[in-house]
């Protein structure tokens, strides 16, 4: 983790995965899947060669299958640490590693409201220069979705659970802002920073690799929340719904993955692809069809009272 700048503080586990809550954020290790979620000043592009390395060396896999990085865009870029400073140059890293990487940006660049996505698959028809090509990659194919809100400018009032001088544990923050309840039945490995700021894994031993991950700066200046689950569910738009009332944000991104396994629609209960949620504008929505997998993209903004 020193490569990435950032360190393990606990650990949860599954029958089939490890979490892990992190200095800057989370990590969830599975045999097939890897994901890494950072924040603040950290350098996740700075492992890819060693992690793609060690893979193959202790798992005996030989193929990268699908590889996403993503982010919304930075409110302090020059803030950053090389190569992350912009989208332009993380994807330069990431092309120089695999051949057949695309680059996308989600959103209206002219208002600054946008989320980038560097996307590579085995399924594209190039193998990537870190892999050999293995069409046993393409037989685990299984349904697959991930939900992910990103929210700014939240509650005062609703981000003040995430202080220390307001709950004294991580487990009294959970339960008084109502984060227990979001997806009931994981298992929760919760942690309160000093003075403020909170990380919470979940997992969900009934559905397999089944995680939920929260991750919260409540200062009023730059309060950011991003909730992300793959965990499947009958109506996502009440999980957004519920998410949202959690936090109170004035604006906030959704993201959706899905395979072929499950289409592009939300979940079954859902009537649209694109939710709407009371009380907030739908100002920007796109669908992009990527390489096995279907993305939904929609930014929300409170409706002005």
């Amino acid at each position: 983790m020193d490569v990435v700048k950032c360190e393990i503080i606990s650990k949860t586990s599954s029958d089939d995965m490890d979490a892990y809550v992190l200095s800057e954020s989370s990590m969830f290790v599975s045999p097939r899947r890897f994901i890494l979620k950072t924040c603040g000043t950290t350098t996740p592009l700075a492992c890819l060669p060693l992690l793609v390395s060690f893979a193959f060396q202790s798992s005996g896999h030989d193929a990268v299958q699908d590889l996403y990085y993503s982010r919304k865009n930075f409110k302090r870029p020059e803030l950053q640490v090389s190569p992350h400073r912009s989208f332009k140059e993380e994807a330069a890293i990431l092309d120089a590693l695999f051949s057949n990487g695309r680059a996308y940006c989600m959103g209206s660049l002219n208002r600054a409201d946008c989320w980038y996505l560097y996307t590579a698959s085995l399924s594209d028809g190039t193998a990537a220069p870190l892999a050999l090509r293995n069409d046993r990659a393409k037989k685990h194919m299984e349904s697959d979705q991930t939900l992910e809100v990103l929210m700014t400018d939240l509650d005062k009032d609703k981000m003040a659970h995430f202080f220390q001088v307001n709950c004294g544990s991580a487990a009294e923050a959970t339960r008084r802002s109502g984060i227990d309840k979001l997806v009931p039945g994981v298992v929760i490995d919760d942690y309160l920073f000093e003075p403020c700021g909170y990380s919470m894994n979940g997992v969900m031993r009934s559905v397999p690799g089944g995680y939920m991950t929260i991750h919260i700066t409540p200062e009023p200046a730059f309060s950011y929340v991003s909730f992300e689950t793959n965990i499947p569910q009958k109506s996502y738009k009440d999980l957004i719904l519920r998410v949202i009332k959690t936090f109170g944000p004035k604006q906030f991104v959704v993201t959706f993955f899905s395979n072929s396994e499950t289409g592009t629609r939300l979940g079954e209960e859902d009537k649209c692809q694109v939710p709407l949620c009371h009380n907030y504008d739908v100002s920007d929505v796109q669908v992009c069809q990527l390489p096995g997998y279907d993305l939904t993209y929609a930014l929300y903004n409170r409706t002005p009272s």
